[in-house]
């Protein structure tokens, strides 16, 4: 279950017209804003084939996914950016719809009559576009993708609606008024070295694990520091991304 066609068509309407989009490509946009539940897309586990879920942490990374391709495209002037920036935003609509509740603030349970209400409470409600562009506009773009990335559930049917109006505009900024942040060179030189310290140190205890000189083990305990900064380190991810995009 996700928010209902007319909701995504009319966040999406309403922020094509807010960023000057002229109709015949709005229109494109907000087609492609229902096409992840006209024609959903899927992925293998195994053998087996499973339907993307768009409330997911799964469904907000295709979204994200879909965004920098749109944006890509968009570069290039390719015309079917206007797809990819339409099935993005029908993901980060539908992410902050909750699907689960807490249990004595433990447990989780799905919550299919609660997901349902909200959805219909949803469709009822005011689309506060001005405020959220608001809060979207001027954003860098390492900073919008480091907050899509962590996105929220909302917990209140107007919380799901603004949530959902925001992170569409973080989409539209990256879009069409993309701007690196000032610190992200200084934050990729820093990631590019880290990493060939980190490396290069990896190689030498190899060798030297290679040729016996020392104990294999430390050319494994030298494999730790690459592997958590590569975790970690997700400020570099998004400069690089930014790096690509801008």
């Amino acid at each position: 279950m996700d928010l209902k066609w007319s909701v995504h068509g009319k966040i999406t309407r309403l922020l094509t017209i807010k960023y000057g989009v002229p109709k015949n490509i709005a229109d494109e946009i907000v087609e492609g804003s229902i096409l992840p539940d006209k024609q959903p897309e899927y992925y293998y586990s195994g053998r087996k084939r499973y339907r993307v879920a768009h409330h997911s942490k799964m469904g907000l990374d295709r979204g994200i996914s879909h965004l920098k391709t749109a944006r890509k495209l968009y570069k290039k002037g390719n015309p079917k950016w206007t797809i990819h920036l339409g099935m993005a935003l029908h993901y980060l609509q539908d992410y902050p719809v909750p699907i689960t509740r807490k249990i004595l603030k433990i447990f989780s349970i799905k919550d299919y009559e609660m997901h349902k209400k909200i959805e219909e409470e949803v469709e009822k409600l005011y689309v506060d576009v001005d405020n959220n562009v608001e809060k979207a506009k001027g954003k860098c773009v390492r900073l919008i993708l480091k907050e899509l990335a962590r996105a929220k559930k909302g917990k209140t049917p107007k919380e799901v609606l603004d949530l959902a109006t925001y992170y569409s505009a973080l989409a539209m900024e990256l879009v069409f008024n993309p701007k690196k942040c000032p610190d992200s060179g200084k934050i990729l030189l820093r990631g590019f070295a880290l990493r060939a310290v980190t490396i290069s140190t990896a190689l030498v205890m190899f060798y030297l694990a290679y040729i016996g000189s020392i104990n294999p083990l430390y050319f494994l305990i030298s494999l730790i520091p690459p592997v958590v900064i590569e975790a970690v380190d997700d400020d570099f991810k998004y400069a690089l991304s930014e790096h690509f995009l801008v």
